[in-house]
């Protein structure tokens, strides 16, 4: 499992893409990160793979990206 954070701009680099360690807890595989708002807004889980549908396919990877802004809490306004 990969974060990455992709650039502003629609260049196709990445701020940041790094391999996360995975841990097993409770039965499930737990990854974990800490990162600047700002950039978790922007980043992706990218899960990969060289099996789709159970077929495997020499030197092909497949990507599928979990966009993180989608799972984060809305942000509350703190009234003073």
């Amino acid at each position: 499992m990969d974060l990455v954070i992709p650039g502003s701009g629609k260049t196709g680099y990445m701020d940041l893409s790094v391999s996360l360690a995975t841990s097993k807890e409770d039965g499930k595989t737990v990854a974990r990160a800490h990162l600047k708002k700002e950039l978790a807004q922007r980043a992706e889980l990218q899960l990969k793979t060289h099996a789709l549908d159970s077929k495997s396919s020499p030197l092909t990877w497949y990507y599928y990206s979990i966009p993180l802004a989608e799972h984060m809490p809305a942000s509350k306004k703190v009234e003073q």
